[in-house]
């Protein structure tokens, strides 16, 4: 199964696609953690996945999400913007690939990332 930390897309959004073993970036959920507790986590489900989406329509990304880019890019980990939006030359050098809609992404993880079947 593919594995992919994802940000800017709400739960709903992710829930029809069954293939793919998401990561939903959500700090309110980590309640009674400290900041350092939730972004160590954080790291660990970067270094098991396989890809990082984000979405890249949000006009101004946070601190966390900033974070989780620079910890995937450094660990090689491919990046994938959805959205077309320009961004900054620095998020440009990140981004490994862009699709225009969530739907994109899926069906190139599909035929790029997953392992076939030997017989």
């Amino acid at each position: 199964m593919i594995s992919a930390v994802i940000m800017g897309f709400s739960l709903e959004a992710l829930s029809t696609y069954h293939s793919i073993a998401w990561a939903h970036h959500d700090p309110a959920t980590a309640t009674g953690m400290s900041n350092r507790e939730y972004m160590l986590m954080v790291e660990q489900a970067i270094a098991q996945s396989d890809v990082v989406v984000f979405n890249a329509t949000d006009d101004n990304l946070s601190i966390d999400e900033v974070v989780i880019l620079h910890t995937a890019y450094i660990n090689r980990t491919p990046i994938i913007a959805v959205g077309l939006r320009a961004l900054s030359p620095l998020l440009e050098e990140m981004v490994s690939q862009r699709f225009p809609e969530l739907d994109f992404v899926v069906e190139h993880l599909m035929a790029s990332y997953k392992l076939s079947k030997q017989s």
